[in-house]
């Protein structure tokens, strides 16, 4: 994990008994946290939330993650100590799980890769990009998006006022998302509408 650059903060215990650790919640994408924000303000949700949804996606196998050996593959064991009955632990790149597959995946489809409020300075950033607001004004509010990695993101953006995020959120509401290409390495400035649709 240390080798993979691995940042587990955000990560679950799956037991505080033997300190093992699980990339997030059960074959949930931790959209509850959302959820949570949404309907209090309060941002430690909006910062576990942010934590979780950052972590999540590091255990999925990929040519570059040289902690699987398959694509699509995941691993449920995220900080080996205790559990291992060894002050070392071990991990085994070959092991996998259709469980938290699941996870990553519901992660990647139902957490907005960036949640916007139109009129206040709301602005969380999930995805594996930086993102920040350079204006705001009537027409509506103008982001500035970089891809700081090496691979081309498609950023949903969902952008909502702060008397919207008092309605609860329905099923499938990331249908709706917008999305926004950009390139891997690059920059990319778009308009969020008041209504939430892109410019």
């Amino acid at each position: 994990m240390e080798r993979a650059g691995i940042h587990a903060a955000g990560s679950i215990f799956a037991s505080s008994q033997n300190n093992h650790s699980a990339p997030g919640y059960y074959i949930l994408s931790g959209d509850m946290l959302l959820k949570l924000f949404r309907a209090t303000g309060d941002r430690r949700y909006a910062e576990m939330y942010k934590d979780q949804s950052h972590n999540v996606v590091q255990y999925a196998g990929a040519p570059h993650n040289p902690l699987r050996q398959r694509s699509g593959t995941a691993t449920e064991r995220v900080q080996v100590s205790d559990w291992e009955g060894t002050s070392t632990g071990q991990h085994d790149p070959n092991d996998s799980n259709m469980a938290w597959e699941t996870l990553i995946a519901l992660s990647c489809l139902e957490n907005p890769g960036i949640y916007l409020h139109t009129d206040d300075d709301t602005c969380l950033v999930m995805d594996h990009v930086e993102a920040k607001v350079v204006k705001r004004d009537t027409s509506g509010v103008t982001l500035s998006i970089t891809n700081p990695t090496h691979h081309d993101a498609s950023v949903s953006i969902f952008a909502e006022s702060a008397t919207q995020a008092k309605k609860p959120l329905g099923w499938g509401a990331h249908d709706k998302w917008p999305k926004t290409p950009v390139k891997a390495g690059q920059t990319t400035t778009v308009v969020v509408a008041p209504d939430g649709r892109l410019r």
